[in-house]
């Protein structure tokens, strides 16, 4: 469910009111519900970028990444079933 409260005088509200304010043009872009006009549609860029991440393509660096980073235990034990032979 949305709700459609809307906050008066919020931090948002204040930036879309000024018309100088630098980020007020990103938000209003290609935004349906906020803006200057009445937007029926809002077309999206039809393209995808995607990477694999280093720990699942090389997980035999997992102990020296748990150096520095929290994981899962669940997560760790995924990645050390993976590097098993």
């Amino acid at each position: 469910m949305i709700n459609d409260t809307v906050v008066l005088g919020g931090y948002l509200e204040r930036i879309m009111d000024s018309q100088k304010h630098r980020a007020r043009e990103a938000l209003l872009w290609q935004n349906g519900f906020f803006g200057g006009r009445v937007r029926r549609t809002v077309r999206l860029r039809r393209w995808l970028v995607a990477n694999n991440s280093p720990l699942y393509l090389n997980p035999q660096i997992l102990d020296e990444v748990l150096k520095y980073v929290f994981l899962p235990k669940d997560v760790v034990d995924g990645y050390r079933a993976h590097t098993k032979p």
